[in-house]
């Protein structure tokens, strides 16, 4: 039953998107709730039968990191483990015989998810319940109203009153009248649900056109970057060049000029566009120096159109003996144009056990002996921003200049809520219009289902704050997904293009007026549900007895 359970959620989600399975993934934890001795067999049972398919649903990770893979599933095993215990505890063990797993299974379930994708080990937001619904967009549409947290409810809600079912036919839980009276109320809410998904899909009036973006997408395998030669950085960037050209004449020939065009993650070799940095390798007659800054600015003079490139940025670059010093690297991007300096934006949010060890990065020795034990060869020596930056973009004809600006989610970034949320918003005001993400997905290999993960959760970022993301990515999926969650530009075939394949996306944005509540007021109900269940667990560590009257089971 566990390995049921953790299958259908496996399945609800990509590359099989079968989204009705999310609805019944809960119910068989229930089952194992039920029927096992004692609540240590629940939980290693859960355990135990949630670690295979994780180790499936995160396969790519193999290929990075074996000691690093076995780590992740096992970690991410331990959530059902604990919900099943909780629900144990909470239901089968009478201890609240009148409060319906209705509402028990979404506070339980959706509060461990929210600890996990924004609190713990600076979060893994990547496979909640709620997500699965990216791929049927009417459904999704409540997430600009409380995020991805309240579309777990919305799910969770459906497990729930299975659960109530199977508990009523024991003589346990709520009883018959309770059932039918969480089955209206869920009824209600799912019908509330696609009434307001289709309202806010079929508005229009508030879209607004926005700038011409070409996105090109690259396909650098990742064996290339971890050791990027200096004959391969000449080739792949000449090839760059004329993807970048090749995109610009086609987006002319079918009616539109590009006002941007964006580079993936890290596509331009080097150290950084800073001054000092180039400078100081002239100098010293180090390479690149200014080679691939020279052939950028030429090339932003034969579009006349800002590259916003991917780069890493140095800032302090110095030699001590024959080895780089440096003050700060960030994983970055320039925005290449007339005059400088040129803007610049750094990553934020470093990835967990990608760039990054959280905690574990104050022991040095113990982050290094880790690494060469699990990604022998890494380097974890990203320094990240203190906030999120924004970029300015004019475009348009000069009799009517307009003035936008963005947000650049870089890599993961574009699955962090919060974070998106807070490149949109100022307070309750909405001060940005668009996202436009650059990420290198050449280290899902050749998996589909990682890529098209990503996204979904890109899709989720653009409802929750109705805004547009462009997103650039080397080895794909390059796509254009609107205000609504729609891909509406691709590479290819639907659902997300194709990936491993160089190419363009080329699209006039919609930009949108409306303002979230959400973006105002941010994850309210994800915080709501993390404290109701650590009341639950709470709760369920205290002596076995009954706290409401109820029959007897």
């Amino acid at each position: 039953m566990s390995v049921l359970s953790a299958l259908l959620m496996a399945m609800s989600m990509p590359p099989l998107e079968l989204v009705p399975l999310a609805f019944v993934c809960l119910v068989p934890l229930a089952v194992v709730a039920a029927s096992s001795r004692s609540g240590l067999q629940a939980f290693l049972m859960a355990w135990v039968g949630a670690v295979p398919i994780w180790m499936f649903v995160q396969a790519w990770v193999f290929d990075l990191t074996l000691p690093g893979w076995l780590v992740l599933c096992g970690y991410m095993a331990l959530y059902p483990a604990s919900f099943t215990l909780i629900l144990r505890r909470l239901l089968i063990k009478n201890m609240f015989r009148c409060l319906p797993a209705t509402i028990v299974v979404p506070v339980a379930w959706c509060g461990l998810e929210f600890f996990r994708s924004t609190l713990f080990m600076h979060g893994y937001p990547w496979y909640q319940l709620g997500s699965s619904l990216a791929a049927w967009p009417v459904l999704a549409q409540s997430a600009d109203l409380q995020g991805v947290p309240l579309l777990g409810v919305l799910v969770a809600s459906w497990n729930g009153l299975l659960v109530d079912v199977l508990l009523a036919r024991t003589g346990r839980g709520p009883g018959r009248r309770g059932v039918l009276t969480c089955l209206a109320v869920v009824m209600l809410i799912g019908i509330g649900n696609v009434t307001y998904g289709t309202w806010r899909i079929g508005q229009d009036e508030h879209d607004r056109e926005g700038p011409v973006v070409l996105a090109i997408q690259t396909n650098v395998s990742t064996s290339n970057k971890v050791a990027w030669s200096a004959e391969e950085q000449a080739r792949d960037f000449t090839r760059f060049i004329g993807l970048t050209t090749t995109g610009f004449s086609d987006t002319i020939d079918q009616g539109h000029r590009p006002d941007l065009v964006v580079w993936p993650e890290t596509m331009l070799p080097g150290y950084g566009l800073e001054e000092q940095t180039i400078q100081f390798q002239q100098q010293n007659d180090l390479y690149p120096a200014g080679h691939y800054l020279e052939q950028l600015v030429q090339l932003n003079r034969f579009l006349d159109v800002p590259l916003l490139v991917g780069a890493p940025v140095y800032t302090g670059l110095r030699l001590d003996g024959r080895m780089y010093q440096w003050d700060m690297h960030f994983n970055g991007a320039y925005m290449v144009q007339s005059q400088r300096p040129y803007q610049r934006i750094e990553k934020v949010h470093l990835t967990p056990f990608g760039e990054r060890m959280p905690y574990i990065e104050h022991w040095p020795w113990l982050q290094d002996a880790l690494l060469s034990l699990g990604a022998s060869g890494m380097k974890f020596n990203l320094d990240a921003a203190e906030s999120p930056g924004r970029m300015q973009l004019e475009y348009g004809p000069d009799e009517n200049r307009q003035s936008l600006q963005f947000g650049v989610p870089i890599c993961f970034e574009d699955s962090v809520a919060s974070l998106c949320r807070s490149m949109v918003y100022e307070g309750s005001d909405k001060v940005s219009h668009l996202l436009v993400n650059i990420s290198n997905d050449g280290w899902f290999g050749e998996s589909s289902a990682g890529r098209l993960e990503h996204v979904r959760l890109a899709s989720l970022r653009c409802i929750e704050n109705r805004v547009p993301m462009v997103r650039s990515v080397n080895t794909g999926y390059s796509v254009l997904i609107d205000s609504r969650g729609l891909v509406v530009q691709m590479i290819g075939p639907p659902p997300a293009g194709e990936h491993g394949v160089d190419g363009h996306v080329a699209a006039r944005t919609s930009l949108d007026d409306r303002v979230t509540l959400y973006g105002r007021l941010g994850d309210i109900i994800g915080w709501t549900l993390l404290m109701g269940a650590v009341l639950l667990v709470g709760i369920s560590l205290l002596p076995t007895r009954p706290w409401c009257t109820g029959p007897t089971p």
